[in-house]
């Protein structure tokens, strides 16, 4: 795993973006990025929250099971698996909200997560906000003009109402690599929607080039660099 975690130039104090991964087994990677909303109060909290969420929920995963008792890796499939796990996000978040008696623009963060089946080479997608979903070479931007429809704005409703009318969900297939990235990185990219692995990596690593906003990129390859 390659992680890429940069402050922007206009973020005096902190870097806003926030980031988590997790190996859930052999087979199974759990990757996220959140931007927190600028706007909001205190930016960085909102998206280091839904970390930590993520956090707590993936320790879990490996000792939960079925209704059968058959272990819920080995029983779920990708897809049921991340429903799983952004249900138990949204309840864990609404709950953190009414506990502390947070305000929406203290939760004002987008969340993009990716579960990766390297066995079978499949990835189930879920986007709440702009940034970029890679696979392979494809950089597939999804933008909302930085105006978001923010989990925070939806957590006085039902998960399916926020899950099938506020997100993008997805499965795709996949050779060698996939990546998320907050929306940062896009004033650096010519061509926004095919980029090389080696290209975005030199872009990154350079430590003279600046980005005025936050830059988070995860890349996640079964090929060696």
């Amino acid at each position: 795993m390659k992680v890429y975690y940069k402050k922007g130039t206009s973020h005096a104090n902190h870097n806003e973006d926030a980031y988590f991964y997790k190996h859930l087994n052999e087979d199974i990677v759990l990757l996220a990025v959140m931007d927190g909303c600028s706007s909001g109060k205190e930016a960085y909290f909102a998206s280091t929250l839904f970390s930590k969420i993520l956090k707590k929920i993936s320790l879990g995963i490996p000792n939960q099971t079925d209704l059968l008792g058959v272990d819920l890796l080995d029983s779920y499939s990708l897809s049921s698996l991340g429903l799983h796990i952004t249900h138990s996000f949204f309840i864990q978040l609404k709950r953190i909200q009414q506990s502390l008696l947070l305000e929406y623009s203290e939760l004002a963060s987008t969340i993009l997560l990716m579960l990766v089946d390297k066995k079978q080479k499949k990835v189930w997608v879920l986007v709440a906000g702009d940034g970029y979903v890679m696979i392979d070479h494809q950089l597939q931007y999804y933008d909302y003009n930085n105006r978001p429809d923010y989990i925070c704005y939806h957590l006085s409703n039902s998960y399916k109402e926020w899950l099938h009318e506020h997100t993008e969900i997805y499965e795709a297939t996949y050779q060698n690599i996939v990546g998320l990235s907050t929306d940062g990185v896009k004033e650096k990219l010519s061509f926004p929607n095919k980029i090389n692995r080696r290209d975005i990596e030199t872009l990154l690593e350079d430590k003279e080039v600046q980005f005025k906003d936050d830059v988070t990129f995860l890349i996640f390859s079964d090929e060696p660099r």
